[in-house]
């Protein structure tokens, strides 16, 4: 089952892109956050620090995704960062809402909800808090874009090849070594 955009390096490329430009947009808030927060204390660089770590990781991911000859090591990597943004939760006043890139949410707190953006990131980060509130949202482009990635990587395993064909045929890419440069 190919799910792509138009070939499978557009779709390639284009994850990776969103990926960058969610994590680099992620930053410029955590930045603008640390800026305007008065105090930090303990637990709130704790929490600064996560936030930077994961679009640090999103920017990272993307970059191993576009970059050719890390085409693998970019699609684990992407899967994981997808994962994370899978659900999203508060519940008795812990919680953890993480996106980067896009997101389409559908979920509850005290009645159904729906977000939808294209290009956003954000964190929140909540542990300790006296709430009773209950939120669970899921990321359903998280969701499609795990798909995807998934279905990318079963189709790099099953034709034991590094890096991806053009689809139409017209050109592909060749490993050169030693053995066939003579």
């Amino acid at each position: 089952m190919k799910l792509r955009i138009k070939t499978t390096k557009f779709t390639v490329k284009a994850i990776g892109w969103i990926q960058i430009i969610g994590g680099v947009y992620g930053l410029g808030l955590m930045a603008y956050l640390m800026l305007n927060t008065g105090e930090i204390n303990g637990a709130l660089l704790l929490i600064f620090l996560l936030g930077l770590t994961f679009f640090s990781f999103s920017i990272y991911s993307g970059k191993q995704l576009i970059t050719k000859h890390t085409l693998k090591v970019g699609i684990v990597l992407s899967i994981i960062n997808q994962v994370f943004q899978i659900v999203q939760f508060k519940i008795a006043g812990f919680g953890l809402s993480y996106s980067s890139g896009t997101e389409l949410l559908i979920g509850f707190s005290d009645s159904i909800k729906f977000n939808f953006a294209i290009i956003s990131s954000s964190f929140k980060m909540s542990f300790n808090q006296d709430s009773s509130e209950i939120e669970l949202m899921i990321n359903i482009m998280a969701v499609l874009i795990l798909i995807v990635l998934v279905d990318i990587w079963e189709e790099i395993k099953n034709e034991g090849q590094d890096e991806l064909k053009i689809e139409d045929g017209q050109e592909t890419d060749v490993e050169h070594t030693l053995a066939n440069n003579s």
